[in-house]
């Protein structure tokens, strides 16, 4: 019995004794354990503090699009001051309903979670919007955090772009003022440019009617070509005196506004020193020169201006009707081995291929004859586009006897002076002033019938570049035929076209129309007459075959000569549309007219 009570508080005192190990084991561990947690709160207060000590917005997002964390920041930034509400309400009251895509936010906010917990990293525009409303355009940065459980949470770094797009627009505003800056001095000087453009043009015009009758009255003595050589004189005085007065009103309104460009001409040319003193030394008596000119000129009257000037000194012409033919012609003439002619007077404005772009291609070919622009536009900077083009020398329209003949002294060899005949009065040279005269109001007639509708077409079509010449061209002839009335019109016309303004509703066109039909009634009885004169059509099948076989070769090498045949195509039955045809040196459509009538007279 002694034996089993020892054995019984034996066992007693043995699970006493584990009891108690037990217990101190648990009291050690839950003592380590309470340490351990104290340390990780200690630790984590300290990365709490630091988290919100950090100046930049972000949260710690699960995939869920919860928020498990945030700095203090990213809750202020939307106006929160309590963390714990920022994280409850950040979805609901910092997200608007749609992004400026259309996309739901809520929607779109998956799509970029779950790409970056895949693939690591993504980075994408964002919308947010502060708790009083206002929009707060910005940039998130999504990162997985590696040492979460795949799929578990991703730091979102959101970067506020007010204050840079802000910067952007008052970058642009300031972009924006300066640019608008430029463009009204640039407004303010093609405005400038233009008036003194129009200004030239307008002065030259009755200039030209005034020296070119003046110097006519003093080759002809004939009383009755005298007093219309100064009706002539006094109408264009008027026309240039409304035109002064214009000007000084201008200038009284706004001055200092159009102040006109006084740069001397300058070439760089070693001649215009010559030049100058030429001009201010008195007057050269007549050159007399030997040579070949090419002329290109589209205006049918100004090319028998030039024509006739150069022949009174002793040189040939052979005549361009666009720079195109001119290259032409020059290529023609390096073919049979003869020099591409001594000197090119060059107009500017011309169809097809303009002055300034066959003076660009006759330089690349290696040519180095002189060219000279044959122009009314001789400002300085129209001077330097000139040179830059190759153009050495400019002769301004209108010119007299003079100036061209000081122009050409500069480039062609003089083989001798004489004194200029004054009384080159005869019978002959009258005869000669007055079909001259005629036969620029007849070709002024045959060439603008069609003007009017043309330039309806083009300004109808937006063809800004072909209206434009249409009018140049018509300006200059009603120069040539001293109708002011009507050239004052072109010219404004020209000037709204220039810059680059439709006129197809204003009042100028329907003047235009009007001055172009008088213009044009007045020389009918001339067109009656010239038509009452005509050869009497012909009917020989044989003779018929000669005038096309001659006139063949001519429109095939595109020789302006063709012209002097009109008379001989019209005496043809049914050659109207051949005359029509070459008359517009429209060479191509001519030819196939001309086949067309060999064979129907065999």
């Amino acid at each position: 019995m002694i034996n089993s009570g020892v054995k019984c508080i034996i066992n007693i005192m043995y699970q006493i004794e584990f009891t108690i190990i037990l217990a101190s084991s648990f009291f050690l561990i839950l003592c380590g354990l309470t340490a351990y947690i104290i340390s990780l709160k200690k630790k984590a207060d300290k990365y709490e503090k630091l988290f919100n000590a950090m100046p930049v917005y972000c949260n710690i997002m699960d995939k869920n699009l919860n928020i498990a964390g945030c700095s203090k920041a990213s809750a202020e930034l939307f106006g929160f001051n309590d963390k714990r509400e920022y994280i409850k309400n950040y979805t609901k009251k910092c997200w608007p309903e749609y992004q400026p895509d259309g996309q739901l936010s809520e929607i779109k906010a998956g799509i970029f979670i779950n790409k970056a917990l895949d693939e690591g990293c993504c980075k994408l525009e964002w919308t947010h919007k502060h708790l009083n409303g206002d929009l707060i355009p910005s940039e998130i940065t999504l990162i997985r955090l590696e040492h979460c459980r795949k799929g578990g949470y991703a730091a979102c770094f959101t970067r506020d772009l007010r204050e840079q797009i802000a910067h952007a627009a008052e970058i642009e505003k300031t972009q924006k003022e300066l640019r608008y800056a430029q463009e009204t001095a640039e407004t303010a000087n093609r405005t400038k440019s233009s008036f003194l453009a129009t200004m030239n043009h307008e002065i030259r015009t009755p200039m030209n009617s005034i020296i070119g009758f003046t110097e006519l009255a003093q080759h002809n003595c004939s009383p009755e070509k005298i007093k219309e050589y100064l009706a002539n004189i006094s109408e264009s005085a008027e026309c240039l005196l409304k035109i002064i007065n214009d000007i000084l009103d201008i200038s009284h309104t706004e001055p200092g506004k159009t102040t006109p460009d006084k740069t001397p001409f300058d070439l760089a040319n070693d001649n215009n020193d010559l030049n100058y003193r030429n001009i201010h030394q008195g007057i050269l008596e007549k050159p007399n020169f030997s040579g070949v000119v090419l002329v290109c000129e589209d205006n049918s009257m100004n090319q028998q201006v030039i024509r006739d000037h150069l022949a009174r000194v002793g040189l040939t012409t052979e005549i361009a009707h666009n720079g195109r033919q001119g290259i032409d012609l020059i290529n023609k003439h390096i073919q049979k081995g003869d020099k591409p002619f001594d000197i090119i007077l060059m107009d500017i404005y011309m169809p097809e291929m303009n002055g300034l772009e066959a003076a660009s291609e006759i330089i690349s070919m290696g040519i180095k004859t002189p060219i000279v622009a044959l122009t009314a536009n001789t400002m300085s900077n129209d001077l330097e586009l000139y040179k830059e083009n190759g153009i050495i020398d400019c002769l301004g329209k209108p010119f007299n006897s003079q100036e061209l003949w000081k122009c050409l002294i500069k480039y062609l060899p003089v083989l001798s002076y004489s004194e200029e005949d004054k009384t080159d009065a005869s019978a002959g040279r009258q005869e000669d002033d007055k079909y001259f005269q005629r036969q620029m109001r007849i070709n002024f007639a045959r060439n603008n019938q069609t003007t009017y509708a043309d330039l309806v077409k083009a300004m109808q079509d937006n063809n800004i570049k072909l209206a434009h010449r249409l009018a140049h061209t018509l300006k200059s002839s009603a120069g040539q035929i001293a109708n002011n009335k009507l050239q004052a019109v072109a010219a404004a016309l020209e000037g709204m076209l220039e810059e680059e303004i439709n006129p197809i509703n204003k009042d100028e066109l329907k003047i235009l129309e009007h001055e172009l039909e008088a213009a044009l009634n007045s020389i009918a009885p001339l067109l009656v007459e010239m038509d009452a004169n005509k050869k009497p059509k012909i009917h020989d099948k044989q003779e018929i075959r000669k005038i096309l076989e001659k006139l063949e070769p001519m429109l095939i090498n595109k020789n302006p000569e063709c012209e002097e045949m009109l008379d001989d195509i019209l005496s043809i039955p049914g050659a109207a549309e051949l005359a029509r045809l070459t008359d517009k040196f429209n060479f191509k459509q001519a030819i196939a007219e001309l086949l067309r009538l060999k064979e129907k007279w065999g």
